[in-house]
């Protein structure tokens, strides 16, 4: 009776409609597993349980940021060479090595935070870091590998923060961590273990701060070994401390251009043999010679700490001290009355010289809660520009 009705009602047309359909489902299964397969990106083939998924050029930090998010619970990202990761997203990464002052110039200037921003993807950089496994510090929260996305100069200058108040990474989901005065977006996984960084046993994280910077964090676990590409494996040649000429001198405009000078020639002792009549020269300044002997006398006239403030040079003044227990000499930068009576601080707690790499975190006396000091080191950590906060920043040192 069935079959009849199907006859009268035109069967045939009916079961064509049919495979059709099923063709079509198959088609689409098909279209489905090839995309699939497009979304994951094998490491290597001796590995094949490591991959990554939906690796390629990004157009823009919400694109990027979805990469790191779908690949969270992975290893894969941390594991792929810097070279790996430059070809896959087209891009410059700050690396290790790239971070060393042999390294930082001029590269630092063209490629990272001074790149012009033409499109989307010029908005940001990316840095990427691993940390000591058995640091001194007992901040043992402290993240092992680390990638950074941070705005360029030009870009926030023009428009501000990465992500300014109210907007959101536009493909992750929402937050799943409180926040707090330091990051307004935290994603981490359900089970986030003890400290609010934490992602699942590994810690990894992608949180963003008030200021619109973007973290990938991998902690409490030894730190991933990065494969190291044929290109990398002599990248860099090593420089010697104390023979290189000095690099990228010339008059500051602010705080920010006097540190990055320092820190680019960390590697040589050029600014440490340079005369101090010299460095005034080429820096258009007074520098506060300890060495005289009528040093106190001069120390509060206008040249130093009595300079009046009216451009942003006029916040500090530079000081030659000798370097204690050495025939040496060491530079400090120093906040001046007028300056400090105002702002109270070189740097707002927290911002970092924004020409720099981000430097090493330890505790100073005081432990859990105490005082931290900052580290920017030479390549042979021999040498060093630090700073740390007591009710403001008033001084940075750099030691030869």
């Amino acid at each position: 009776m069935f079959n009849q009705f199907l006859q009268k009602r035109g069967g045939p047309s009916f079961r064509l409609s049919g495979i059709l359909l099923l063709i079509l489902t198959l088609q689409l299964c098909c279209v489905l597993a090839t995309a699939d397969a497009e979304e994951t990106i094998p490491v290597t083939p001796d590995e094949p349980g490591s991959t990554c998924k939906g690796l390629k050029p990004y157009n823009n930090i919400d694109e990027l940021l979805y990469q790191f998010y779908i690949n969270l619970d992975s290893d894969c990202l941390f594991e792929m060479s810097t070279a790996e990761l430059e070809k896959v997203w087209n891009i410059k990464i700050l690396d290790d090595e790239r971070v060393k002052p042999k390294n930082f110039y001029p590269l630092s200037e063209t490629e990272f935070f001074n790149k012009p921003y033409k499109i989307e993807k010029d908005a940001f950089y990316m840095e990427r870091t691993i940390a000591d496994p058995n640091p001194t510090s007992s901040m043992w929260w402290a993240p092992i590998n680390k990638f950074r996305l941070k705005p360029t100069n030009e870009y926030f200058e023009k428009h501000g923060p990465l992500f300014p108040d109210g907007d959101w990474p536009k493909l992750l989901p929402e937050s799943n961590k409180r926040t707090n005065s330091l990051y307004k977006y935290y994603y981490a996984s359900s089970d986030g273990g003890r400290a609010i960084l934490i992602l699942k046993n590994d810690g990894r994280v992608i949180k963003t701060t008030k200021n619109g910077d973007i973290e990938l964090r991998r902690m409490l676990k030894l730190p991933i070994t990065i494969r190291e590409s044929k290109n990398e494996a002599n990248a860099a040649e090593a420089t010697k401390p104390g023979d290189a000429p000095c690099r990228g001198l010339k008059r500051y405009e602010n705080l920010d251009e006097l540190l990055y000078q320092f820190y680019i020639n960390l590697d040589s002792d050029c600014l440490f043999e340079m005369s101090v009549e010299e460095l005034e020269k080429i820096w258009d300044i007074k520098i506060l010679n300890r060495y005289n002997t009528d040093y106190w006398s001069f120390r509060w006239i206008s040249s130093f700490a009595g300079k009046p403030y009216k451009f942003e040079r006029d916040a500090f003044f530079v000081e030659v001290i000798p370097y204690i227990g050495s025939k040496k000499k060491m530079f400090s930068i120093n906040i001046t009355r007028e300056y400090g009576e105002k702002y109270h601080s070189l740097l707002p707690l927290g911002h970092f010289p924004k020409l720099l790499p981000e430097p090493v975190e330890l505790p100073t006396s005081g432990g859990h809660g105490g005082l931290f000091s900052y580290y920017w080191f030479n390549s042979d950590k021999k040498r060093n520009i630090s700073i740390n906060w007591s009710y403001g920043l008033t001084k940075i040192n750099i030691q030869p």
